[in-house]
């Protein structure tokens, strides 16, 4: 995954020690989505700053900016028009979007300083997993690698979840089920390295173990409490019957659909049955690609979806919208909770082996699945549930994500797919680093270079201290023979990101391949 700060974290280029003091104050930069920048020579020039590095300049634009602290003897906030200068003139400095007195400005940055120093003291001390956190709940057992602000947060929306979740479905553990461990890593790399899990598989839930397991996505948080819920789902289903393995269109589709799930603090309700935006653009592009060709099956049969016993992208889309028409459903939604539950409850349905499991054969699902929902004929359950999705999950009611499309898309081999995708997304719109980013590394990929290059700048420009564009780029002048000036665009976006072992190993294989690859 890319290596840029998430914008709830206030870290990339961090405040080691340089307290905003009127005699001895440093540069800052203090931006809109609540970076900081510091310990930098920070030059103000037209348009935005320079910010500079030991292997190159970073142009920060001026949208980007929220404050910009200027080292000097009167504590110096360097006024803009003459605005700011009559508000300065009052004694007055600008901080987190509003303008406050001298004294408490400095006292408040102190503060943040001071905080964010522990953090990242934190985050430096957990990334060995012998040194992870470990938090023993009565249910559960977190082990994580994360900062301490940044885990409680997760651990708050996962025992929401599982409250919500079990207080809907009245489910609660046996006493042979005993705690899951929950483990949480703070990025991708060092996730697999210690799950063992394979690129493309972004969370998992092990039933035998009762082991969870997810990372933290630093450019999508999002994405990162979606994870968690999905196999928060898997993990609370198993507790319906620690023996009982769900087959893969309910487990998957009920795990998308709570998925998506979102807690409104204010409120203190989850909300569920959230539009899966992404899936539903893999939906409809898999049906009008058919619809042109003039085949038969442009719509997923639903005998189809349960008899098959894996599914892959398109499949989950198909599996979640099933469930979403169901449970959204005031004729099937009562008797589609009976059938998810009675498939791990009723003793009087026919089970089968499964490894060490059991599970429900095929045949035994699509009769129970009709007569919970007292319909008679599959084929006519299949129409309305069609004619959902034409008429309440068509792509012109919703918010449309062609990025996390392309994203999905990715995560299956499907690089063709996910580089129409996410095309899509710039084509509509789309300006954020991280899909401009991830159009690029697909561009570069297919050895398209040149609109790569393009692609990736765009992307620093929408986010300069993207680490991983950075890298980008930095391949990409050495695939044109610019061997010399690519390695020191690399050499910053380690600068930029340290801790990235992406950044290294790529700076490494480049080191080893004179000839550039």
């Amino acid at each position: 995954m890319t290596a840029v700060r998430t914008l709830r974290v206030l870290a990339l280029t961090c405040l080691l020690g340089a307290l905003l003091a009127p005699a001895a104050a440093a540069d800052m930069l203090s931006l809109k989505d609540g970076r900081f920048i510091s310990d930098r020579k920070i030059e103000r020039i037209v348009g935005g700053y320079h910010v500079q590095y030991e292997h190159g300049t970073v142009f920060v634009p001026d949208k980007l900016v929220a404050d910009y602290f200027k080292a000097g003897a009167d504590g110096a906030f360097v006024p803009r028009n003459d605005e700011e200068k009559a508000k300065v003139e009052k004694g007055l400095l600008p901080f987190e979007g509003g303008w406050i007195k001298k004294a408490k400005r400095e006292k408040l940055i102190k503060a943040k300083v001071k905080a964010q120093e522990e953090r990242l003291a934190q985050q430096k001390a957990r990334r060995k997993w012998r040194n992870r956190e470990i938090v023993k709940t009565k249910l559960f057992e977190f082990h994580h690698t994360l900062p301490d602000d940044l885990f409680a947060e997760f651990r708050s929306l996962f025992e929401t979840y599982y409250k919500v979740f079990s207080k809907e479905w009245k489910i609660r553990p046996s006493k042979d089920f005993g705690k899951v461990t929950i483990n949480i890593y703070h990025d991708e790399e060092y996730y697999q390295q210690v799950s063992g899990a394979q690129p493309g598989v972004v969370g998992w839930y092990m039933p035998a173990d009762r082991d969870l397991h997810f990372f933290y996505d630093r450019d999508r948080h999002e994405f990162t409490v979606d994870v968690m819920f999905h196999e928060g789902n898997h993990m609370l289903t198993h507790m319906i019957n620690v023996r009982m393995w769900y087959p893969s269109w309910l487990g998957e589709g009920m795990a998308e659909y709570y998925g998506a799930s979102e807690w409104d603090a204010k409120a203190k309700t989850m909300e569920l049955g959230r539009i899966q935006s992404s899936r539903l653009c893999v939906l409809w592009n898999q049906v009008e690609e058919r619809e042109k060709k003039g085949k038969d099956n442009a719509w997923h049969g639903l005998e189809e979806l349960i008899k098959s016993q894996r599914i892959g992208a398109i499949g989950y889309s198909w599996a979640w919208s099933f469930c979403h028409f169901l449970l959204s459903s005031p004729k099937y939604q009562k008797g589609f909770k009976k059938f998810f539950k009675a498939l791990g409850t009723d003793k009087k349905i026919k089970r089968v082996p499964y490894g060490p499991f059991v599970t429900v054969p095929p045949d035994e699902q699509i009769r129970l699945l009709l007569k919970y929902l007292k319909v008679k004929d599959i084929r006519n359950l299949e129409k309305e549930w069609h004619q959902y999705i034409r008429k309440e999950l068509a792509l012109d009611l919703v918010e449309l994500d062609w990025a996390g499309a392309g994203w999905i898309m990715s995560l299956y081999g499907e690089r063709k797919k996910a580089r129409e995708f996410f095309e899509k997304a710039v084509a509509e719109g789309e300006q954020s680093g991280y899909v401009y980013y991830s159009y690029a590394k697909l561009l570069f990929d297919s050895d398209d270079r040149d609109q790569a290059s393009t692609y990736v700048q765009k992307a620093i420009d929408a986010d300069p201290f993207h680490a991983r564009a950075w890298l980008l780029k930095g391949l990409c002048h050495i695939r044109k023979g610019k061997k010399d000036e690519g390695m020191q665009f690399i050499d910053l976006a380690m600068e930029l990101d340290p801790d990235d072992s992406h950044i290294w190993l790529a700076k490494a294989f480049e080191e080893d391949n004179p000839e550039g690859g």
